[in-house]
């Protein structure tokens, strides 16, 4: 087995040649030395005696590590860049997997139960949602890795930076000091011990009064051991604690040596130069009024001097005088606490048995400094682009919906913006969707930036359009052949539904909803009742009827023969 040290970051590390045993695996994680796999090694936190008497026991000696802590912390990112792409990658697969059920069903719509049965709808429901879950946990931990290797490299320039080095050196130094203190106060408790001839009255005593446990005292105050016997107890942990005291002392010495010449070496020593105190004005000694500096924001005080000896003065508790500057800052004079009670304050003293000063003149104002240029102003923070698995992750929270709708086909993508290049609409025309089912219409006209009106009789999928958050979309519940105040549409563009022939009365109730010079632009099923009253209807008024390809509305579960056509009013 090998050990190093690195006095970069104070961490001891154990390279073992082979697998360790229970007890020795027990012995080292009791320590706290924890195994990190990607590197095949052992590490403990921070040094510690114990710690390093266990390497000392197993390697024989410790050795300086041989890789920087820059060094370490970029193959560190680098582990966590593999692991960032890894799940990136497998975050992709899933959402691959997921969008091949959904193809057919936007992200955030109900799945409808149209033209699958109810229980495989709710298959697709529930593989579509464990689906999504794995693929927002995928990409949340490849950009948890991705903050990881960032926050490696920078962590490790941080600590190379020479102010946080300096800070880092005085840390050790007072760490060091308070050891020192602790080491003097076992001295004084040892000196204790052994200078006074141990009586039982004594020895409880020293006991009770030094930072020993009650046990202890109570061990001697019930005479369960002899003076003697508690002296050579006390002797020896005190002794224990100096031992450990100067281990540390030791290491903190190796340390700031370490330290100081890594900031030598960036140029950097003077940091660890004390700052110059700031040089105060001289205290002068005056009759008559002078105008203080005000304290905490205050406007300055003009005040007369209160006479008083040298020695009234010194009576005086040193909580209750001082000093205080001339409002002008070119000196300063002495202030005590005159009078009692609520009447007590503090004024300007006159010492008339000390030397007598001359008032100093006020400082010349020092001329205005060049203004500086203005700073750059700071990069704001962008917040990262959504993504699909932002969208994922939030209709996770709602979950996946399954809709009963079995008279609801779908009209395809390509149809529905055909059907709006039909009609001449723009910004601010109104137009009308009787039959917005799942909002493919809605969506199509919406790219014209039209006000649009939508009415759809089931709940589900009203609340669907109104999440779509389409500009200038006003939706309405309920059944389209209810509502009498629907008039005056510039269009009406529709795929009513077809059972029963609901679609030769939802076409003609559409018609009443237009103005004139309006147009319709309808799907309707191509049987002889359509043909008989609405083939001629749309002709008649220079529409067109066409009839659309077999299996237009395969995809959306139905095989009806339909047809395309246009009405003007």
């Amino acid at each position: 087995m090998r050990a190093t040290y690195s006095p970069e970051d104070n961490k001891l590390r154990l390279y073992p040649s082979e697998r360790l045993g229970a007890a020795e695996y027990k012995r080292f994680k009791t320590l706290g030395f924890r195994w990190a796999p990607r590197q095949e090694l052992f590490v403990a936190p921070m040094w510690t005696p114990r710690r390093f008497d266990l390497l000392i026991e197993f390697c024989g000696e410790v050795e300086d590590e041989d890789t920087s802590l820059v060094q370490r912390s970029e193959d560190r990112a680098e582990r966590f860049e593999g692991y960032s792409e890894n799940r990136a990658a497998d975050a992709n697969a899933v959402h691959k997997a997921v969008d091949s059920i959904t193809q057919h069903i936007p992200l955030g719509q109900p799945i409808l139960v149209g033209h699958h049965s109810e229980k495989h709808a709710r298959k697709d429901a529930e593989r579509i949602e464990n689906g999504m879950k794995k693929a927002v946990s995928m990409w949340e931990t490849s950009k948890y890795w991705e903050y990881r290797a960032a926050g490696a490299l920078h962590a490790a320039k941080y600590k190379e930076r020479p102010d946080v080095r300096a800070r880092r050196i005085k840390k050790l130094g007072a760490e060091m000091r308070k050891r020192e203190r602790d080491v003097k106060a076992s001295e004084a408790n040892l000196n204790l011990w052994n200078s006074v001839d141990l009586s039982q009255e004594k020895a409880e005593l020293i006991a009770g009064g030094l930072t020993y446990s009650y046990d202890f005292y109570c061990e001697i105050r019930d005479k369960k051991i002899t003076p003697e016997e508690g002296k050579e107890r006390a002797v020896k942990s005190e002794e224990r604690g100096i031992k450990y005291a100067q281990r540390w002392i030791e290491h903190y010495q190796n340390r700031i040596v370490f330290e100081t010449a890594m900031l030598n070496e960036q140029g950097a020593g003077d940091l660890l130069k004390p700052k110059a105190r700031p040089k105060h004005p001289p205290i002068c000694n005056y009759d008559g009024k002078i105008t203080l500096a005000g304290m905490y924001g205050n406007a300055p005080q003009t005040l007369t001097m209160h006479h008083m000896s040298k020695a009234e003065y010194s009576a005086k508790p040193s909580d209750y005088r001082g000093c205080r500057y001339a409002a002008d800052g070119s000196h300063r004079v002495r202030i005590a606490l005159i009078g009692s009670g609520r009447g007590a304050t503090y004024s300007p003293i006159f010492l008339t048995d000390s030397k007598v000063h001359d008032v100093p003149e006020a400082p010349e104002l020092e001329p205005p400094k060049t203004p500086q240029p203005a700073l750059e102003p700071r990069e704001i923070y962008q917040p990262p682009e959504r993504t699909v698995f932002d969208d994922m992750k939030d209709r996770l929270e709602t979950g996946i919906e399954v809709v009963s709708a079995p008279g609801l086909f779908v009209t395809p993508h390509a149809l529905a913006e055909r059907m709006v290049d039909l009609v001449d609409i723009g910004k601010g025309s109104r137009v009308l969707e009787p039959s917005a089912g799942t909002g493919v219409i809605v969506k199509a006209i919406s790219e014209k930036s039209a006000d649009i009106t939508a009415v759809e009789i089931n709940p589900a999928l009203v609340s669907s359009l109104i999440k779509m958050g389409v500009s200038g979309l006003h939706v309405y519940e309920g059944d389209f052949l209810d509502f009498e105040s629907l008039k005056d549409f510039d269009a009406v563009i529709m795929n009513p539904p077809f059972a029963n022939a609901d679609d030769i009365k939802h076409i003609l109730y559409a018609l009443t909803c237009l103005k004139e010079g309006g147009r319709l632009v309808a799907i309707c099923a191509d049987g002889p009742r359509q043909n008989d009253k609405l083939k001629s209807l749309a002709l008649e008024s220079g529409g067109t009827w066409e009839k659309l390809p077999a299996g237009t509305f395969k995809e959306a579960g139905t095989n009806v023969n339909t047809a395309l056509l246009t009405i003007y009013k």
